[in-house]
Parts: C-alpha cells; structure tokens; sequence
C-alpha cells in the first residue's frame, strides 16, 4: 500500500514529517487517484491502526492493521505518536 511505503520511508513525528508523507504519497499515486492532504492520510493511517485484528473475509486486510501498528511502533520508538 502507498500510503505505508511513505510512512515507512519517513516515520513521522510531527507535522513537518507528515507534510513530507503526504508529498511523498501524492508524487506516487496513480494519475486518477486524487490527492490527499495531510489531515485526510493521517486519518486513514488512525483508522486502519485503531481497527481490532479482522476476524471473517470481507473486512480490512490484516496486513494493513498489521502494517499500521508496525509503522505506530516505530514512531512511539522514535519519540512520537500521532
């Protein structure tokens, strides 16, 4: 997922970090995908990181929460949170 790669590569700690995500993520996304702010890539990140552990098919996949707690490790180990 997009979004990962670019938090992976920065790890954000604060808005200046989360700004260089959002650049990151908009100078990859495919061309007829819209752009997302800061504010609108941090919720999405929140959410897939606040979700419980999918239980049936059809929800969120579980390597995205995975992923999204992963990425929160590492900005708790670095000094952050979001």
């Amino acid at each position: 997922m997009l979004l990962f790669s670019a938090l992976e590569e920065v790890v954000p700690l604060g808005l200046k970090m989360w700004e260089r995500v959002a650049d990151d993520y908009n100078a990859k996304r495919l061309r007829n995908t819209s752009e997302r702010n800061v504010d609108s890539l941090k919720c999405k990140f929140e959410n897939l990181y606040y979700k419980p552990k999918p239980s049936r098919k059809g929800e969120v996949s579980m390597n995205c929460v995975i992923s999204a707690k992963e990425i929160q490790i590492k900005i708790e180990a670095e000094g952050g949170a979001t």
